[in-house]
């Protein structure tokens, strides 16, 4: 049986290649989206989200950036910077799905009130 070494039994490892890749290419936005769920999985939000904004700055990652910004931000009960982010994301590309999950936030942060 072969063993795949590459990260997949081992997150942490795979975290540290994905570090690496973004400390060659600061614009590798696929890597900073990755590691940025992997950090929010950690409960380590403040980094996930720097790494999100990161991402929001390279053009064409810019709507994947900002969804996973809103599922950080819901996350941790920051509901009106989740509904920010699913604004921009709209934005970029509307989409029905989307615009209900939207509204979902916004009822719940208007219950949490």
């Amino acid at each position: 049986m072969i063993s795949s070494d590459r990260g997949a039994n081992h997150p942490e490892r795979g975290a540290k290649v994905l570090e690496d890749i973004i400390k060659q290419d600061p614009l590798s936005a696929d890597s900073l989206i990755l590691l940025a769920r992997y950090r929010a999985k950690e409960q380590r939000h403040q980094e996930a989200v720097m790494l999100l904004e990161q991402a929001a700055r390279v053009k064409g990652h810019e709507y994947s950036a900002h969804f996973e910004l809103a599922k950080v931000c819901v996350s941790i009960r920051r509901y009106d910077k989740a509904i920010d982010h699913l604004d921009k994301a709209l934005k970029i590309q509307p989409s029905d799905e989307l615009l209900t999950y939207r509204d979902a936030i916004e009822n719940l942060a208007l219950a949490s009130d």
